[in-house]
């Protein structure tokens, strides 16, 4: 003599407060609460649209519809998996977000040297296996609180600033020095680590994770993963090339080996940089200013 509220329920403990809150609403029929509840009761997994179709097909308005306008209510966040709408309740947002900072918060005293967590990492701390569409839009409600700085790979506290001992400090000085003055033709990432090793008192580990503060300090420029150059001279160079597209109109990869004065093993990766960057665009075997 029961009725169903709930067609595809999980699991849950009896009794437990918030499950029967949710249940309440479902048997109260209220549309908006209705919704709410239903992708409450699928915590961190979420709600998809087709079942929330199902779940709520007593409600009197249209699913989607309610769905929509609590996501425009920041009462949900809504994102895209496998070409179908996913839902998930701000409380647990909420969870996932707390989870971040605290995680971004303890991973800067744990690593005072280094520029910021990686966004991977720090992925896999929040929640396993998190999937990437919610992973872009947590960031996003993350950093969109102003507390937070998203670069391509990092992020750190607005207000965090690297802090080295001397001994690091000054092998991070050597290193900005060494790319400084071997321009267009910088060592391998090896060999700087091997050599500023030797008597240093500085492990590997730390030599690179002073590269990866150069690099994000700006001081350094990743062309290639293995491939690092002083910033200087990289701007130098899109300086160069800018002013030779704006005369000559094209440029090939020997020019461009010309202008840099470097064997291709520099040329091919610094030229492939500028595509990438936008100054240039590659048009056949040639290359020209990108126009904006």
């Amino acid at each position: 003599g029961g009725s169903i509220l709930h067609p595809l329920p999980s699991k849950h403990r009896r009794q437990q407060p918030e499950v029967l809150q949710s249940l309440r609403a479902l048997q109260a029929r209220d549309p908006r609460e209705m919704a709410a509840r239903a992708v409450h009761l699928t915590g961190f997994v979420g709600l998809d649209l087709d079942t929330a179709k199902q779940i709520l097909a007593a409600c009197p308005i249209n699913p989607e519809t309610i769905l929509t306008d609590l996501v425009k209510e920041n009462v949900l966040t809504a994102y895209s998996q496998d070409g179908s709408r996913q839902f998930i309740h701000g409380d647990f947002i909420e969870t996932l977000l707390k989870r971040a900072r605290q995680t971004i918060r303890q991973y800067h005293q744990e690593y005072p040297q280094r520029s910021g967590i990686p966004k991977e990492e720090l992925r896999s701390q929040i929640r396993q296996a998190m999937p990437a569409r919610l992973y872009v839009e947590l960031l996003e409600q993350l950093i969109s609180s102003g507390d937070w700085v998203l670069s391509d790979t990092l992020i750190h506290a607005v207000d965090f600033k690297p802090s080295l001992n001397e001994q690091q400090e000054k092998v991070r000085e050597q290193l900005l020095k060494k790319y400084e003055t071997a321009g267009l033709e910088p060592p391998a990432i090896q060999e700087v680590t091997e050599d500023l090793t030797t008597g240093s008192g500085v492990s590997k580990v730390e030599v690179k994770e002073l590269l990866d503060l150069l690099v994000g300090q700006g001081a350094l420029i990743r062309v290639q993963q293995s491939l690092l150059f002083s910033a200087q001279h990289v701007q130098k160079l899109e300086e160069t090339v800018t002013a030779f597209l704006n005369k000559h109109e094209t440029m090939s990869t020997p020019q461009l080996k010309e202008l840099t004065g470097t064997s291709r093993k520099f040329t091919v990766p610094l030229a492939e940089y500028l595509d990438a960057k936008q100054v240039t665009i590659r048009v056949n075997d040639v290359r020209r200013l990108r126009k904006t």
